[in-house]
């Protein structure tokens, strides 16, 4: 399959789910209340960080290793079903000690559906890694789609049904258990795979450095929710995921699904000993061309976007997406740097970054936050500059590729995004207060900042223009197959 055509469906894949959720989250804003949302966000957010230790690290190995035999992936599942189903135990029995940390007893009852996920994930886990190895993105993007698909009705249907924060949590839980069965439907062999630790040793000693930082990288990412919810509350929590949620669509969409191509693309290149500087400087001009004037415009519009998804409950959220799109924004920078170190198996600089970025964030935010939700979101903003500067740097250093090189790769990209985001920074300055919330204006301030993006997209050749018209054309065949 082309890099495209690999872009293409994991666009695809990443980019349907995140509409499924968002849609799903649309919806269940008006079914759940803010603490109903913080409890699953917690259960979530710990699941989420120490999902490393229950993959321990062997998609990534399944990736980067060159003589991957059958019996290497049964080895590889059982070290995964043994780290899973212990990891699963312990969150199970831990549940009324985190419940009671967190001051809500409800949230064990969270915990244990979620535990049941460190159940079955395994038994799909290689599966799932071969089909990413071997870039079968096609198949891929189908089975991510159903199974969230399938996720969400339940969520909704429960949440309708007035189970409150359970609903999300069995919804999680079935979009696992269909991933499960999509992969071994798609991988067949793997059905009756007997696991293994025949040869444990080199797969153990690469998977356990892969997995701290894996666990550390996702730490990073929730460990904001899991502070809020100690420091502040729960329905704070909740209010922090929503300002999330609205960026998450753009930023997984982008970012996840680059990766996803990018990380085995890099690793069949390294494999090959091809040089991969050039796919590092494109990717992430491309994504700073979409990321960041979407950004801006996330920024600007906070208030109308939280208020027309989520209702006027929700309408403190808008405060945080300011902050929080510029971190976005900052992240894009280096969001490719995880590919290099996954595609090249640099598991100790990736372990090393990540521990130093999960310290500054944390660090910043027990001492300087003040039980202040606004100023723990600025201090992410800062946290994530530094990790930029740092990835950028470290890149540099593990697979030679030059910060000037890089910066003319951007260039335009750059170029585009600022004066877009002076233009609508502009507009929005001189719109009356009383339109600040009008759907109409803000739809009419949203066409403009578009033409004028295209516009700017064409005046400086910017490759992505390519890419937009070459989508209109596919499509446009498409329909012309269909109704012609």
């Amino acid at each position: 399959m082309s890099l495209r055509k690999s872009f293409f469906f994991s666009f695809s894949r990443v980019g349907g789910q995140g509409l499924i959720q968002f849609l799903a989250n649309v919806i269940l804003a008006r079914l759940l209340a803010p603490d109903e949302v913080g409890l699953f966000v917690l259960a979530f957010a710990l699941i989420a960080t120490f999902g490393a230790v229950r993959d321990f690290g062997v998609p990534r190995y399944i990736l980067m290793e060159r003589d991957l035999t059958f019996a290497k992936m049964r080895t590889a599942f059982g070290i995964a079903l043994i780290s899973s189903w212990v990891l699963g135990l312990g969150f199970l029995f831990s549940r009324d000690l985190v419940a009671g940390f967190y001051g809500d007893q409800r949230l064990a009852s969270v915990m244990i559906v979620m535990s049941a996920t460190f159940f079955f994930l395994p038994f799909g886990q290689v599966a799932l890694a071969v089909l990413r190895r071997d870039e079968q993105h096609r198949t891929l993007a189908a089975i991510t789609l159903a199974a969230t698909f399938a996720g969400a009705l339940v969520s909704i249907s429960l949440a309708a049904s007035g189970f409150g924060a359970l609903a999300m949590a069995y919804g999680n839980l079935c979009t696992v258990i269909m991933t499960v069965i999509g992969t071994l439907r798609a991988e067949p062999s793997h059905v009756f795979m007997r696991p293994s630790l025949h040869g444990w040793r080199p797969v153990f000693s690469f998977s356990a450095i892969t997995m701290v930082g894996v666990m550390a990288g996702q730490l990073k990412m929730y460990a904001p929710s899991l502070l809020i919810g100690r420091l502040i509350g729960v329905a704070e929590t909740g209010l922090y995921h929503r300002a999330f949620s609205v960026l998450q669509f753009f930023t997984g969409t982008m970012i996840t699904s680059s990766n996803w191509v990018m990380g085995a693309n890099v690793g069949k290149r390294f494999r090959a000993g091809e040089d991969i500087t050039q796919l590092f400087t494109t990717s992430t001009s491309f994504l700073i061309a979409i990321g960041w004037p979407a950004y801006c415009l996330i920024a600007l519009q906070a208030k109308p976007i939280i208020l027309l998804l989520y209702g006027s409950a929700w309408l403190p959220a808008a405060d945080l997406l300011v902050p929080l799109s510029l971190a976005n924004a900052a992240m894009l920078m280096s969001s490719q740097a995880s590919s290099i170190y996954e595609g090249l198996g640099t598991a100790k600089v990736f372990l090393r970054n990540n521990v130093i970025i999960l310290s500054t964030m944390v660090t910043s935010i027990l001492l300087f936050s003040d039980g202040e939700i606004l100023r723990i979101a600025w201090l992410i903003f800062g946290s994530y500059l530094i990790s930029t500067m740092l990835h950028l740097w470290t890149v540099n250093k593990v697979a030679n590729i030059g910060y000037l090189s890089f910066a003319r790769g951007i260039a335009k990209s750059v170029f585009v995004s600022v004066t877009c985001g002076c233009v609508a920074f502009t507009i929005d300055m001189f719109m009356p207060p009383e339109l600040e919330l009008s759907f109409y204006a803000n739809i009419i301030e949203t066409i403009i900042f578009i033409i004028f993006y295209l516009l700017l997209c064409y005046a400086v050749k910017h490759p992505v223009l390519n890419e937009i018209i070459f989508l209109i054309g596919k499509l446009r065949t498409y329909l012309t197959l269909r109704l012609g």
